[in-house]
């Protein structure tokens, strides 16, 4: 996958996440409010505010591209987009078991949510591990661009017919 692809791919879905997370937060707002007891909305409310914190996380990352090394951000996307599913999917199922007609044994899905957190968890620290892209030296940086230039004035160079 391109960075320009990987760019693109998570952008949309963070995108996504955070369109989302307003169409819920205020489903729960108006529609959940009058109907789930004020802890299942708490929790309702949680499953938002995650989803929503994390895909703006997402799109920080997304538009950090160039800082970012493409396979941590591939990664941490991952983690996010996981930890998102598992989290704030399974709190928004808890929350309105009632509603959807689920029995308690349906409860044992609360088991997913700290795994969804974990990802979160996991995502965070290998951001912060191996996340940012840095040169050892300005040499590096210089010689990159150097050889950039290089490449650049070749190809002109052909296509000049010179």
């Amino acid at each position: 996958m391109t960075n320009h692809t990987l760019q693109k791919s998570m952008f949309q879905s963070g995108c996504i996440f955070a369109g989302t997370a307003v169409i819920l937060g205020a489903f729960g707002a108006h529609a959940l409010k009058e109907v789930l007891d004020p802890t299942e909305l708490a929790t309702f409310e949680t499953g938002v505010k995650y989803q929503f914190m994390h895909a703006l996380g997402i799109l920080l990352i997304a538009l950090s591209l160039r800082k970012i090394k493409g396979k941590t951000a591939r990664y941490v996307w991952y983690l996010f987009s996981f930890g998102t599913l598992f989290f704030s999917l399974s709190l928004y199922v808890l929350s309105m078991r009632s509603l959807l007609g689920l029995s308690d044994q349906f409860k044992a899905i609360g088991a997913v949510t700290p795994l969804g957190g974990l990802c979160f968890i996991a995502g965070w620290l290998y951001l912060a591990y191996d996340g940012f892209r840095v040169y050892d030296d300005e040499e590096q940086h210089r010689s990159k661009r150097k050889s950039h230039r290089h490449i650049q004035s070749t190809e002109s160079n052909t296509e000049s017919g010179t």
